[in-house]
């Protein structure tokens, strides 16, 4: 259950303690509340969050009652905090407080595969027109920002941090549930220093309904964004990508998260840059949307499309050399997905690699045929320890440089999992008579592919926070993954709003 917080006011705003000096306050929102300069405390709070917000400081805290708040235009979250006193805007209450932004709205008479999806435009209606509505979110334009404990719906996008007078900093984002927006659930521009944790994001992405029309969004994305960790996040349904970083970003982790059924690719990672982690996940597709076309995304994909595909239009060039750097993909679970864990370029005429990186520790289960298990395109890449079972083309590996160290992999038709028989089993550890049981092998960070390898690369919590044994855990080491007998379960977690 979701704590409850109480607090007293004690004036027109409650001081709270200040954090190197800063005087902190507390403000109120209420459904029935009423925006007036004498107002703003729980027992006379503010009714909109645009109000509250062109009013708050470093350091200040709004408290949204239970209750909907409809927006008539774009939220602007102007004024930002500090390191130390951040501002924080959050929900109080049993429930989470809805902040619908009024763009998108349920539509009747619309064919669905699932009662949600009947929340999009309306025909005749399209964002893509332009004016302010193409904008309709959460606009965070300063560093330092704390969303917590909310439902976010009805935008073109429900959060978009823009840092475009210059790089922003700082921005949190806890125990959110976002849903039904045109494009994204999360866009950061020039925004560093994200974390993203305890989310359920689902049917965004809504301009690409029916799903398969044009062009679509990542419902996670990022653009010269750095720094930024999705961890312990629920990403399904969304009408494009699920989570991933674009052009310009680095150092992205994606840690602990359930992601599935997205009419794309689960996992993108799309890079021009380096360094991305994409650690202890549970990625499958149920077969949910199978009628509707593009059923079988990758579950985990590396690629560069800034080298494999002209965007000469955007007026961005074509990159020269297509490598993605120093990518961990390590200790996930990635079921009936059209491919399994992929690096590989779209145009094969162009010499792209994943270079300097580790694929390791993963359990591929039931790729569909036609789709590989593994694939990887590298240059100086270890993929290790990783069980392969039920797939109709297992790897394909090609060596375009120094070298692809595969070793200790297993292949098999039958994984002998505990409990792994169906697209959403809870429980894929081995069982003793498994082929994988003790093939596996203990990998020291060290050398070429262990670049930033001992930041907290282990999953050692699931979804909801409870404790994952896992075996050989110190410095300075990757953990063997499934192949040691010892893989953790994984649950299907599943979060309740």
């Amino acid at each position: 259950m979701k704590q409850v917080f109480r607090i007293f006011a004690m004036s027109s705003a409650v001081m709270l303690a200040g954090v190197s000096g800063i005087q902190a306050r507390l403000f109120h929102l209420s459904p029935d509340g009423i925006d007036d300069a004498g107002r703003g405390t729980s027992s006379q709070p503010w009714k909109t969050v645009t109000y509250a917000t062109g009013r708050m400081q470093a350091g200040d805290t709004l408290a949204l009652a239970e209750g909907t708040y409809t927006a008539e235009t774009r939220i602007d979250v102007k004024n930002g905090g500090s390191q130390s006193a951040p501002m924080v805007i959050r929900g109080q209450g049993a429930q989470r407080p809805v902040i619908d932004l009024g763009y998108i709205k349920p539509v009747s008479g619309l064919p669905s595969a699932a009662a949600d999806d009947t929340w999009r435009l309306a025909p005749g209606q399209s964002g893509r027109s332009g004016g302010e509505d193409q904008n309709r979110a959460v606009h965070v334009n300063v560093s330092h920002v704390v969303l917590e404990g909310l439902v976010i719906q009805g935008g073109n996008t429900a959060i978009w941090g823009a840092g475009w007078s210059g790089d922003l900093t700082g921005l949190t984002i806890r125990d959110c549930l976002i849903r039904y927006h045109e494009q994204y659930a999360l866009r950061l521009d020039q925004y560093n220093d994200v974390s993203m944790s305890g989310c359920e994001v689902y049917h965004c992405g809504l301009v690409n309904w029916p799903r398969g029309s044009h062009g679509w969004p990542h419902a996670i994305i990022g653009y010269n964004a750095e720094r930024v960790v999705i961890r312990q996040c629920a990403v399904h349904d969304n009408h494009g990508e699920g989570v991933g970083p674009f052009l310009g970003c680095a150092f992205w982790e994606v840690r602990g998260c359930e992601v599935y059924d997205n009419w794309s690719v689960n996992i993108y990672i799309d890079l021009d840059g380096s360094d991305a982690v994409v650690d202890g996940n549970l990625v499958y597709n149920t077969g949910k949307y199978g009628t509707e076309g593009r059923n079988n995304p990758d579950g985990v994909r590396i690629a560069n499309e800034i080298a494999d595909m002209d965007y000469s239009g955007c007026g961005i060039a074509q990159d020269p050399t297509p490598a993605v750097d120093s990518v961990t993909v390590t200790n996930n679970i990635v079921v009936n997905t059209g491919g399994g864990i992929c690096a590989y370029p779209y145009d094969p005429y162009r010499r792209f690699a994943l270079r300097g990186s580790l694929v390791a520790n993963n359990t591929i289960v039931r790729v569909p045929e036609g789709h590989a298990g593994l694939r990887i395109v590298g240059d100086g890449v270890e993929v290790a320890n990783n069980l392969v079972a039920g797939c109709a083309l297992p790897t394909e590996l090609y060596d375009v440089g120094a070298g692809i160290d595969a070793h200790h992999n297993t292949v098999t038709a039958d994984g002998g999992f505990t409990g792994g028989t169906g697209y959403l089993a809870d429980d894929y550890r081995l069982l003793a008579t498994s082929p994988a049981v003790g093939s596996g092998a203990t990998l020291p960070a060290s050398g070429p592919a262990r670049v930033r390898r001992d930041r907290g690369a282990v999953t050692t919590t699931d979804l909801r926070g409870r404790a994952i044994a896992v075996p050989g855990q110190g410095a300075g080491v990757v953990l063997v993954g499934g192949n040691d007998g010892m893989r953790p379960s994984c649950p299907v977690w599943r979060l309740s709003y």
